[in-house]
């Protein structure tokens, strides 16, 4: 794993603006052939689930971005079409591996 020891068990401070209106428009199951990342929010926490990495919080990089990143470096950047279906989320690796994955449902 990348980072610092145990980053990717790191929970954030509470940050109000983590809410329903911000963040679950980005929830959902994403797949990129056999494998699925989870997206979802629990309170104030956003949370991204892939099956090798354990679920990790995950924190704008800027207010009302689209683009997060967790405790051990890894960046997290959604694209949402305006009619809905067809929603992307690429992964971005500190060491520069990029993985793309498309929504499926949720």
């Amino acid at each position: 794993l990348y980072g610092g020891a145990d980053c990717a068990s790191t929970v954030f401070p509470t940050d109000t603006s983590v809410a329903a209106w911000s963040v679950d428009k980005f929830a959902g199951v994403y797949r990129r052939g056999r494998e699925s990342v989870t997206v979802s929010r629990q309170d104030h926490r956003f949370l991204v689930h892939r099956v090798r990495y354990g679920v990790r919080e995950v924190r704008a990089e800027a207010a009302q971005s689209w683009n997060f990143r967790d405790a051990c470096g890894v960046r997290y950047a959604f694209v949402l079409p305006p009619d809905g279906p067809g929603a992307m989320l690429t992964i971005t690796d500190p060491d520069g591996t990029v993985s793309r994955w498309n929504r499926q449902g949720y």
